[in-house]
């Protein structure tokens, strides 16, 4: 895509120059590029020859980290039925007495919801959330 910058006096000048002076390449260019392109190809591959700790690392990290998730596999605990040990009788024990109280708390709500909201003015239930922080 050609554009066109007449606008601009060093855009002028610079065509202008390119204009008189034709620029052909050199007899030699292709192949001074080719030798530089298959240089940079060789050289390429003898760093990676010299290298061979970067194909270690990508082996090794995948492979480090299905150990890493094995082993924490195998490390939790496994619950059984027919194994029942003193902690777990004391867990149950302890989530009966939560789930009782859940139970006393939904009934004290529950009661809380059939409270007629007309009864309360503004002024009352200021008074009434004042008391209720206070006692606790």
């Amino acid at each position: 895509m050609k554009t066109n910058h007449n606008s601009d006096p060093l855009d002028q000048q610079i065509d202008a120059l390119l204009a008189s002076r034709p620029v052909k390449p050199n007899e030699d260019f292709t192949a001074r590029v080719l030798a530089a392109s298959e240089t940079a190809k060789a050289e390429d591959s003898t760093r990676k020859a010299k290298r061979p700790l970067g194909t270690l690392i990508k082996l090794a990290l995948p492979l480090a980290a299905a150990i890493a998730v094995t082993i924490s596999i195998s490390l939790w605990p496994v619950h059984t039925d027919s194994v029942a040990t003193a902690a777990s009788a004391e867990s149950a024990a302890l989530s009966t007495a939560e789930v009782q109280e859940i139970f006393l708390l939904e009934e004290s709500l529950a009661s809380l919801a059939n409270i007629d909201a007309s009864g309360f003015g503004s002024a009352d239930l200021l008074s009434i959330l004042d008391a209720l922080y206070l006692e606790i």
